[in-house]
């Protein structure tokens, strides 16, 4: 199970008013009828031809509380969720069923063009027979669609919740003379004065499948063959005033869970929160919000078309964090930032008018926003706000939290001089640097400041061919995704040279220096440092693989005091740890191995090894001081120091050393029997550092050798 949280945590205040259902005779697209059901309503496929017919003219549209601004001194500061657009927007590529009204016999089924407009399966017209009688139409929040360039299907339905797996849908009855019908229109409203299920909210989340994937068959020229993974069916589970963290947690006290959308890769679906308990003018909503939608979208594709191994959890985009944790979740962010980009006219087309005809200096969509409540000039409310990430400052400066519990903490701000390769493990500084490597300059700020962007932009399509399974990162020869593995097959797909000409300074702007331009060589080397006269490596990327061999540089690690932003899980993962590939099957008869530690400076810091499987959790160095709720929060939010180890690992030394001013040796034994050869396992050199003040000029050199001989970094 997979959670992506942006970790929203609020109070709620009030309720929101209680759903009622209608009774009455229920349809499906196959006009079976049914009360309660696990099986989603089967899809309307046939086309059905008459003798004698009429013509059917409808259109099918929605609303959506718009993104508005919030502007100071002439600057965005923040954004929050408004009125509804005026105008409404059209629901493309919708599947239409339409039935007797009497006696609910289907009659024809049909789909909606882009632009909304209600035709035949093949594009034509909508027909009915020509008998005069009433009928009742539906545009359900589903597709099954081949995308028009690269063939692909667009095949996903928004529903209510999984256990009914009713799909949502507009509906309307007209009546038919046997000669003519009058024009149709199905609406779907976004305030709850209007329509209290707020079916708006719905068929927004649908539209945001449409439009990614627009995006996705207009900017890709890979071959088709390889896009047949987007072909999957993806499930969108919402539900206004509903916390689907409720599904995960049924035991828990619904006021207690965190309130989010996430991503479940076990079953190739994705839940949008619509508020708790029954709230949604004051909680973290997502149905307008479609950046967070695409957000969880781009889980998806990357769990089809790429690979997908994020350990989940909670990430707040303040601290250096596991490294394939923040990968997953930037990919995401950068796949919602290109998309609501140059999608913008189809999502919102209010905000990018505002955006272009703005004097703020914004030109176009280039923001990470989530909202949280809403204001309504109707319904009298004025309770939204929300935070906002600007992508396209520079990470030196790269705009703070505005609301609690971070409120004026720097979105993963960077220091690339400082601390080289930090970005790595920042999960703002990826995203930053992906939008500014494949989105011009000029399309988004009229003066971007001292933001680096790529003075030549690399393609989506490259992008996407460094990170499929293609030959790109998802290949099954690769193993422990990160954003250094994602650039540097980027770096070999461009061609090295185009990356240091044009695409080079946005990385190393967000402190993603590469492993391979600063590890040999001998002059701006970041990953190097000289000890009594030599050369030693101070870092590797994460995943990077031990092979038995002499080695060209021995090795630092040069620990950090714990980040206190995120207690529990806050060794620090750029400078306390150190991770390593173990490859049984090129190791071949690995049983130990030992790590010599020898002090250089600084605070006297303890080091533990640990074996992980693929796939793991990192294990924090703090446990809940009591017993932790259903869904692994702390009751006491008190965490205190544990040398302890979790269910991934198989291997482990965390037996405290006495000599730590001196050297010490580490050694973890009887491998040949833990370590599957078909299996690649992380080896965890960590500095043991909970509760405890290190001096910035603490360093470690070490050693690895084994029964085989000595290990060293590939």
């Amino acid at each position: 199970m997979v959670f992506t949280s942006r970790i929203l945590t609020l109070t709620i205040l009030f309720l929101f008013a209680a759903f009622t259902q209608s009774c009455g005779p229920r349809l499906s697209s196959e006009a079976q009828e049914f009360l309660s059901t696990s099986v989603e309503v089967p899809e309307c496929t046939t086309a059905f031809t008459y003798t004698d017919s009429i013509n059917v003219s409808a259109h099918a549209k929605f609303f959506k509380r718009t993104t508005e601004p919030v502007i100071v001194d002439n600057k965005i500061k923040n954004m929050i969720l408004s009125d509804p657009i005026a105008d409404s927007l059209p629901i493309p590529y919708a599947e239409v069923a339409i039935y007797t009204e009497g006696t609910k016999q289907l009659v024809q089924c049909g789909m909606t063009d882009f632009d909304g407009n209600l035709t035949s399966l093949s594009g034509g017209a909508l027909t009915i027979p020509d008998t005069p009688q009433s009928y009742i139409i539906r545009v359900y929040a589903r597709a099954n669609v081949q995308m028009p360039n690269k063939g692909f299907m667009a095949n996903a339905a928004v529903k209510e919740d999984p256990y009914t797996n009713k799909v949502y849908y507009l509906e309307d009855t007209f009546t038919s003379d046997g000669v003519a019908t009058t024009p149709i229109e199905l609406i779907a409203y976004a305030r709850q004065t209007d329509d209290v299920n707020i079916k708006g909210g719905a068929f927004n989340i649908y539209n945001n499948f449409i439009q990614a994937y627009t995006y996705l068959d207009e900017n890709l020229s890979v071959p088709d063959a390889e896009l047949t993974c987007l072909s999957t069916k993806f499930s969108m589970y919402w539900k206004a005033g509903f916390n689907p963290v409720q599904y995960e947690y049924p035991s828990s006290d619904p006021q207690t869970l965190d309130n989010t959308s996430y991503y479940k890769s076990d079953t190739d679906s994705f839940y949008i929160t619509g508020g708790q308990l029954g709230d949604i003018s004051l909680s973290n909503t997502d149905h307008f919000d479609d950046f967070a939608s695409i957000h969880e979208m781009g889980h998806f594709i990357e769990d089809q078309c790429g690979r997908f191994d994020t350990p989940g959890g909670l990430h707040s985009i303040i601290v250096r964090m596991d490294g394939r944790l923040v990968w997953h979740e930037a990919w995401a962010n950068y796949l919602a930032a290109v998309v609501t980009n140059t999608r913008q006219d189809f999502l919102n087309p209010e905000l990018a008018t505002k955006l272009t005809n703005g004097t703020t200096g914004d030109l176009s969509w280039s923001f990470l926003f989530n909202s949280i409540g809403f204001s309504d000039s109707v319904q009298n409310v004025g309770n939204g706000t929300g935070f906002m990430m600007d992508l396209k400052k520079p990470g030196t400066s790269p705009g703070e939290w505005q609301i609690a519990p971070y409120f004026g903490v720097a979105f993963d701000q960077v220091n690339p001089t400082l601390y080289p390769g930090e970005g790595h493990f920042r999960e703002g500084a990826i995203t930053r640097a992906l939008f500014k490597m494949s989105t011009p300059s000029a399309s988004v700020c009229s003066s971007c400041g001292s933001a680096v962007f790529a003075s030549s932009t690399v393609t989506f399509d490259s992008m996407w061919q460094a990170f499929d399974a293609q030959g790109g990162m998802g290949d099954s020869t690769n193993h422990f995704s990160s954003s250094n593995q994602f650039l540097e097959n980027l770096k070999t797909l461009i061609t090295p040279a185009t990356w240091s000409s044009f695409v080079k300074g946005a990385a190393d702007a967000e402190a993603l220096q590469l492993f391979s331009d600063n590890n040999i060589g001998s002059a701006g080397l970041k990953y190097t440092q000289v000890v009594s006269g030599t050369t030693h490596l101070n870092w590797v990327p994460i995943g990077h693989k031990l092979v038995q061999a002499a080695c060209s540089k021995p090795t630092v690690i040069l620990p950090r005091t714990d980040d206190p932003g995120f207690t529990g899980v806050n060794s620090d993962q750029r400078y306390s740890n150190h991770f390593y590939m173990l490859d049984p099957s090129t190791l071949v008869g690995l049983n130990s191995i030992s790590v010599t530690f020898q002090y250089l400076s600084g605070t006297s810091t303890d080091h533990d090894l640990i074996i992980y499987e693929e796939g793991y959790r990192f294990n924090g160095d703090y446990s809940c001081d009591t017993t932790e709720n259903e869904d692994g929060s702390c009751p006491t939010n008190n965490y205190v120091p544990s040398r302890t180890t979790n269910s991934w690992v198989v291997a482990s030394n965390r037996a405290a050393a006495a000599t730590l001013n001196t050297s010490y040796t580490k050694t973890i034994s009887n491998l040949a029997v833990k370590l599957d050869p078909a299996k690649k396992y992380m080896l965890n050199i960590r500095a043991y550092t909970p509760s405890k003040s290190l001096s910035n000029a603490t360093a470690y050199k070490y050693s690895m050798s084994s029964n085989l001989g000595t290990l060293c970094p590939q």
